[in-house]
């Protein structure tokens, strides 16, 4: 029941005593014989014991809740694309629930306090909350921007470096930049032409409201003199340095405050004392705010260096002559304006499912080519699988440098399966790949090369005569070419003929052998194989 509200209660026979164990709580009120009202006072439980005329006891008990609607009203009505909850307790809230905006959540509690003294807070911004920051920091040449006729303004936009930030010192600009790969292009080819120089492009991934930090550089060792004549060691960092702490706002904003940081080592602005140097430093450095959409990038600049560079220009081999080639060659000194560009572009992500996650990794079914590939089609890469043989017209298994029976030996990398037609009748170690045209009845477990065969059942698998190889310490191969589980040499007989996979001749007195295991295997015989060995346990003929 809510508060200040009443229900009746109705029952099949006189009522002629009625008792409530918390008259602060609930009250009941007889109506006639049969009927009682009860109503909620305040918050909290209570019993009702009734007596009927046999003098039985039947017991109702109440819980009283607050009675919260208003205030939800209120807060559907201020915020209508948020889904909140209201649960009032005897002098407290709790308010639960999501919000749009990171903004809402303090009105919400502003609102909640004019109704109740204490307020819960349990509400959450919506959303992902998870930011990944894409950031480039790299030098630019305005000086061999401007003799080439290049204005940055056109590259970064019309107003790009035009916004001086707000009680910032003039020389720092910002802009933020919609998601846009002509500028991406245009930055890589300044690059190729040795007109930009990218210092550090490294991606941060942090949660909302914790910051991130990022060095690349090192540290120099610095001594610092101490008292009675010692001597201390302090470490300074040097590098680019990059510091965010990005905050989710809702709706994909971001609010982004960002200190990027260029420091380096300069010896003209070292400093001696007791005989002690210490090194200088020259810093870059800027720190600011923004808010932006997600996707969107945030470009700084206006740092700018002066340097002087010098550049030696001469006659060939005259200019190079002792003395005398000073008369051949001239030093002409420039000074190189330099810039510090700094793009930051935040990306809202969150972490994958399991079954969303791409099999395999980087080079994943691809294989090394051929000489005929490499060489005369310019292939760097090909795909494993199945495929016809550009020198002879066979077709060949490529298992990009896994162990694989079916080796050719006329073509290095590539293996030719048996079987017509490039039917794949048994396949690599570890695969689960088989015969496309085998039944669920022929298909057997792995069996590693020093273990027994196990029988299961498996549905057919038409997977147009491609061959996967995962581990080479497990076989797979259809009933065909099954071999005796005792691994009796005597009854042990070649089961295909050819290129393919005969049946193992293990040695009886290292078969019973668990240090022995890995035999050399011999031949029916008896002799050793001169021949390619295969996997440990199996001869294959060439």
């Amino acid at each position: 029941m809510l508060t200040n509200s009443s229900r009746i209660l109705t029952l099949d026979h006189p009522i002629p005593y009625v008792q409530v164990n918390n008259q602060n709580v609930v009250k009941a009120t007889p109506l006639d014989p049969q009927r009682i009202q009860i109503f909620a006072q305040s918050t909290g439980i209570a019993q009702v014991n009734l007596w009927d005329e046999n003098n039985q006891i039947h017991t109702v008990d109440v819980i009283v809740t607050g009675d919260g609607r208003e205030l939800e009203m209120i807060l559907e009505a201020q915020f209508p694309n948020a889904s909140l909850t209201v649960s009032p307790l005897e002098n407290s809230v709790i308010i639960g629930g999501y919000v749009t905006h990171a903004e809402h959540v303090n009105k919400v509690v502003e609102i909640a306090s004019d109704y109740y003294p204490k307020v819960i807070n349990n509400v959450e911004l919506a959303g992902v909350q998870q930011v990944l920051l894409q950031v480039k920091v790299m030098e630019v040449s305005r000086t061999k921007l401007r003799n080439l006729g290049v204005d940055l303004d056109f590259i970064f936009g019309d107003d790009t470096f035009a916004t001086s930030i707000a009680g910032r010192d003039k020389n720092i600009l910002l802009n933020v930049i919609d998601g846009n790969t002509d500028l991406l292009f245009e930055i890589e080819a300044l690059r190729q032409d040795n007109l930009l120089k990218m210092l550090s492009e490294p991606k941060l991934l942090t949660v909302s409201g914790r910051p991130a930090r990022f060095i690349v550089g090192g540290e120099v060792p610095i001594l610092v003199p101490q008292s009675l004549g010692t001597v201390s060691i302090q470490f300074k960092e040097f590098g680019t340095q990059l510091d965010f702490v990005p905050i989710v706002l809702g709706n994909a904003r971001i609010r982004l405050e960002v200190r990027p940081r260029v420091s380096q080592i300069d010896e003209t602005l070292a400093v001696s004392l007791n005989n002690i140097t210490t090194p200088g430093f020259r810093v870059r450095e800027i720190e600011t705010g923004a808010e932006l959409q997600a996707g969107q990038t945030l470009a700084l600049g206006g740092l700018i260096e002066h340097r002087v560079e010098a550049e030696t220009r001469k006659i060939p081999l005259l200019g190079e002559i002792p003395y005398a080639g000073a008369l051949f060659r001239r030093v002409h000194e420039k000074v190189n304006e330099v810039e510090l560009l700094v793009l930051v572009t935040p990306q809202l992500v969150e972490a994958m499912d399991p079954h969303e996650v791409p099999q395999g990794g980087p080079g994943d079914g691809t294989c090394s080519p051929t000489d005929h590939e490499l060489y005369l089609r310019g292939h760097i890469e090909v795909p494993c699988g199945m495929g016809n043989c550009g020198q002879c017209g066979k077709k060949h298994l490529r298992t990009g440098g896994y162990p694989n029976p079916y080796m050719d030996t006329d073509h290095p990398g590539m293996y030719t399966p048996p079987g017509e037609n490039g039917t794949i009748e048994q396949v690599v170690p570890g695969s689960e790949v088989i015969d496309s045209e085998a039944r669920s009845s022929d298909v057997i477990a792995p069996t590693p090369y020093f273990g027994a065969s196990v029988d299961r059942d498996a549905d057919a698998m038409s997977l147009g005569g491609e061959a996967t190889a995962t581990d080479a310490g497990a076989l797979m191969r259809p009933a065909s070419a099954r071999r005796s589980e005792s691994r009796n040499p005597a009854a042990s007989s070649p089961v295909i003929q050819g290129n393919q996979f005969k049946a193992p001749h293990w040695d009886g007195a290292d078969q019973a052998s668990a240090d022995n295991r890995y035999a050399q295997p011999v031949a029916s015989g008896g002799d050793e194989l001169p021949r390619l060995l295969g996997p440990v346990g199996y001869d294959v003929d060439n």
